[in-house]
């Protein structure tokens, strides 16, 4: 019986070198077209070249990225689905939702920081503003006055706003959309003030004279756009706030599999090819990290943005 016990194990480690054996499964939790499904269409393609098989992606959006993220948590952990999370499915949402039917970390466990978007605070260009400053200034000497939109209560962009303010000392009023686009267009139409949104989706709005650029979110300017300064070159010393997008796989999935595709990710976002792209759409990319500076990471995110959610008074919705 003791040497029958002992059978599996070989059979176990040959099957783990011999992964990938099928199609893999890339989970983006939002419909097809946004910023995190472009993202996992790029990385599909060098994964698949490097590891001989099919990467595909499935979308299955809905209830704030919930969804997919709850469906690779409960995945077969046998490396074949992989879920493209952002920084709302591993941290945001743990604090945010007083039931979340997953557990960051216990149920996930992150393989590659595949890339980060910095963010642009932006102002309808009817205010008066010329800096941040002056904004500050201004919010603080009428409070509450100011309003800010975003695409949904604990979106990054509601996050990133609700940083500024504990930062900066001052409040304003936030107004929720379903999504980017309309939270956007409403700026424009000057409806809402202003807006945290991605560089991607604001560049082209920037360049016609629709909104005014003020401040990048990151501790660095964008390279994409160099002359944006930092939230802290702008006045708000210790400002820093990225979104980021991370390959996640179930819990369980074998050690050796999670070092291989953490390697084989973290080598297709170091190819040239892959960073353009990632730069063209407004990412900066990552790719480094091994899996217990990746645990590491997220805990120190889940902890951050836990007490922002908790001081923006949001924490446990239903």
């Amino acid at each position: 019986m003791l040497a029958l016990s002992l059978l599996p194990a070989p059979a176990a480690r040959a099957q783990d070198a011999a992964y990938p054996a099928k199609t893999t499964t890339i989970v983006v939790p939002f419909a097809p077209g946004g910023v995190t499904d472009a993202l996992a269409r790029i990385i599909a393609e060098p994964l698949a070249e490097q590891l001989g098989k099919p990467f595909v992606i499935e979308n299955k959006g809905g209830a704030g990225m919930i969804v997919g993220a709850l469906a690779v948590s409960k995945a077969q952990p046998d490396g074949y689905t992989l879920l493209m999370a952002t920084n709302g499915t591993l941290a945001i949402n743990s604090t945010l939702y007083k039931a979340l039917p997953y557990t960051p970390l216990k149920d996930l466990v992150p393989v590659s920081l595949v890339g980060a978007l910095p963010f642009v605070l932006l102002i309808n260009p009817e205010l008066p503003f010329k800096d941040l400053r002056q904004l500050i200034a201004y919010a603080k000497q009428q409070p509450g006055k100011l309003n800010f939109a975003s695409g949904g209560v604990g979106s990054s962009g509601h996050m990133f706003g609700e940083l500024l303010q504990s930062k900066a000392g001052f409040k304003m009023t936030h107004v929720a959309y379903r999504g980017n686009v309309p939270a956007l267009t409403d700026t424009v139409a000057g409806h809402v003030q202003m807006i945290f949104s991605d560089i991607g989706s604001a560049t082209n709005l920037v360049q016609a004279g629709k909104l005014k650029a003020i401040a990048v979110t990151t501790a660095e300017r964008f390279a994409g756009t160099p002359d944006i300064p930092t939230m802290a070159e702008a006045g708000v010393p210790g400002y820093e706030a990225e979104s980021w997008q991370m390959l996640a796989l179930p819990a369980g999935v074998p050690l050796p599999i999670q070092e291989k595709l953490n390697i084989e990710a973290n080598k297709a976002i170091a190819t040239p090819a892959v960073r353009d792209r990632f730069l063209k759409l407004g990412v900066t990319p990552r790719g480094t990290g091994a899996l217990s500076e990746l645990a590491a990471f997220n805990r120190a995110e889940i902890d951050r943005w836990g007490a922002v959610v908790r001081d923006a008074g949001i924490a446990g919705v239903e």
